[in-house]
């Protein structure tokens, strides 16, 4: 076999079966948000990286890699603009993200020029650095979020609960004792991905998905409460069911109540990956009317009774937690209970310039009307019980709790809060919904 050839083959085998473990689900459970993949993953491709630059060519190093940087470095610097000017993304991030970025690229852009009239030994390091670099540093911004646990989460593997259906309803009618109910298997409940008709509202949506607990065929209808959770903006409406692992939460608490629990509801609030609706009717669609009247029709529809705001909690993170308040405080009788996870406290766009038009349309009087310091300071809510947590980074966002948790106790709402280390990712909401679901459950009526 020709000499050029043999790394070559060896090279594409070895992405081949890469490929095939990943394809079979075979590395599905394996986490690529924590060591040792992270750190493997960085040294590997900083050696990679190293050895795709060396040269035996003084001319490559005083002209075409410098070009090569600067043209990268510009286009990604570009890129960034372009993504914040149009809105697409408007979070802040770090730094180190258009670092981790411009790695990838560079990555990528060197490979044609290392291939060419070079050893054998360099074409293999050249295609693995042009893989593997820019995958590290997707790695590297997935493990800031944490949205992406897992190789399955990644490649959309089903998840453990996952069905394709949900299961019968319960033939045990209203009213009859809770100890009736029960499960064969407690351990695990049913996830089933549904449609939520927007038959009133109009709102373009995504599908998304629904849990019941393993008693939820057993318990008599409208015995268990539900909670409605909301993921956010960026991302899918999924947020919650694999970055927030809520369902695997809910089988937890499930198994030590005998199969009880709630049903968990994550509608999409924002049509789309990169859509913000806070919540409300407006530019962006008639979230607020897709939520508070499609919603509870389809629970009437699909799992048979109305929903009661003694028995609704409302969860949400970053975003979603803003649409809890927005929700709660706009429609009392909607739900008395909510989790605030990371969210500001009123309806708001980044920039905040943007809030106007991007939310109201340009309508003050609808701003100023959602507003929720302005709602909390005109009326009370004594039945509303309210959880409030974020980590301690970044610091505006314990301000901003601070605010907010003046603002409802000053209503008269009964509040929780907690500042936890830690930054603002899908680890710390999630490990915030486990810690408070099983005193959130008491206030809905489960065990």
């Amino acid at each position: 076999m020709n000499t050029h050839l043999k790394p070559i083959s060896a090279t594409l085998g070895v992405l081949a079966i890469a490929a095939i473990l990943v394809l079979t689900g075979a590395v599905d459970q394996v986490s690529i948000i924590t060591n040792p993949f992270v750190v493997i993953s960085v040294l590997v491709s900083v050696a990679l990286s190293a050895a795709s630059v060396l040269r035996n060519d003084p001319g490559w190093y005083r002209t075409r890699l410098p070009i090569i940087v600067v043209v990268t470095s510009v286009s990604v610097l570009v890129l960034a603009l372009v993504l914040h000017q149009t809105r697409t993304i408007t979070d802040q991030y770090p730094v180190t993200f258009l670092l981790w970025v411009e790695w990838g690229v560079l990555a990528i852009a060197i490979a044609p020029f290392g291939v060419r009239g070079c050893t054998a030994w360099r074409i293999p390091i050249q295609v693995l650095a042009a893989v593997i670099v820019p995958f590290t540093a997707f790695t590297l911004i997935n493990t800031h979020y944490a949205y992406w646990p897992t190789v399955g989460d990644l490649r959309g593997a089903p998840m453990t609960d996952q069905s394709a259906g949900l299961p019968p309803l319960s033939s045990t009618p209203p009213g009859k004792a809770k100890k009736n109910a029960g499960a064969a298997n407690p351990d695990h409940g049913t996830l089933a991905e549904v449609d939520i008709p927007s038959t009133n509202s109009g709102f373009v949506h995504r599908q998304t998905y629904t849990y019941v607990p393993p008693a939820f065929s057993s318990a008599p209808i409208g015995s268990l409460p539900v909670i409605i959770m909301f993921s956010g903006t960026p991302g899918n409406s999924n947020g919650w069911v694999r970055a927030g692992q809520a369902a695997k939460t809910a089988d937890e608490y499930a198994k030590n109540h005998k199969g009880l629990g709630p049903i968990i509801i994550f509608p999409d609030e924002n049509g789309s990956a990169t859509a913000d609706t806070e919540c409300l009717d407006g530019p962006a669609g008639n979230a607020d009317t897709y939520l508070t009247v499609d919603l509870p029709a389809f629970v009437k529809d699909k799992l048979g009774f109305d929903l009661t705001p003694d028995q609704t909690a409302l969860v949400g993170f970053s975003e979603g937690g803003t649409c809890t308040i927005t929700l709660a405080l706009r429609h009392p009788n909607f739900s008395h209970r909510i989790v605030n996870l990371g969210g500001a406290i009123t309806p708001s766009l980044t920039p905040q310039s943007e809030t106007l038009n991007g939310l109201f349309g340009g309508d003050q009087a609808a701003m100023d009307a959602a507003n929720s310091f302005t709602l909390l300071a005109a009326n009370d809510y004594p039945d509303l019980i309210a959880w409030f947590a974020t980590g301690s980074s970044p610091k505006n966002l314990v301000n901003v709790q601070n605010k907010g948790v003046a603002a409802f106790r000053d209503a008269r709402a009964t509040v929780y809060d907690e500042v936890v280390p830690g930054i603002h990712n899908w680890e710390f909401a999630s490990s915030q919904f486990a810690r408070i679901l099983p005193d959130l459950a008491k206030t809905i009526g489960l065990p």
